[in-house]
């Protein structure tokens, strides 16, 4: 038989029932008043959507649209890289059926296959000048550009990075190096 002091649990199961429903009716608040605080914003998201100020990216949206939320909201300048965009974005959303999530958008699949030509009429000033500044990252001039592209290089498949000898050198060196477990 178990001993009970004055200081024990009568009925504990009543006690753990009451304290799971103090904590439900808590969060149930905390939710009704993150839902007040949200709920204007929730409204003007549609009163957007309704006035053609967003637009739900989805497979067969109108292109129209997205091109006028583009152009009034100067993200781009040139009405050819807006074109650009809308006509890639369409194309991709259409392949590629509806987004998980914004950040979908940053993925591969979403990505503005570059022209080979150095200089191409696809696209406005910005999408030039983006093209440009990244084959110049990747160690391209226009000069050394076209002449990988007609006449690359022989690299062979394999090379070999040194023997670790210096001409003087011993034929055996010895490195001091400790163990780590990697896991």
């Amino acid at each position: 038989m178990v001993n009970r002091t004055d200081n024990s649990i009568k009925n504990p199961d009543r006690e753990g029932w009451l304290l799971l429903g103090i904590a439900a009716f808590i969060l149930i608040m905390f939710f009704l008043k993150l839902f007040n605080v949200l709920l204007p914003e929730l409204q003007k998201t549609d009163m957007a959507l309704r006035e053609h100020h967003a637009i739900k990216l989805e497979p067969g949206m109108d292109k129209a649209v997205l091109k006028t939320i583009i152009a009034d909201g100067n993200y781009y300048g040139d009405s050819r890289d807006v074109e650009l965009l809308a006509d890639s974005l369409c194309q991709k959303l259409f392949t590629t059926g509806p987004l998980d999530n914004l950040g979908a958008l940053n993925k591969n699949a979403f990505a503005v296959l570059a022209p080979l030509p150095w200089h191409t009429n696809m696209g406005g000033t910005d999408f030039q000048e983006r093209l440009i500044a990244s084959r110049q990252r990747l160690g391209f001039d226009s000069a050394l550009y076209v002449q990988e592209l007609m006449h690359p290089g022989n690299y062979p498949s394999v090379q070999q990075a040194g023997t670790m000898q210096k001409p003087g050198a011993y034929s055996t060196m010895i490195i001091p190096c400790r163990l780590y477990w990697c896991s």
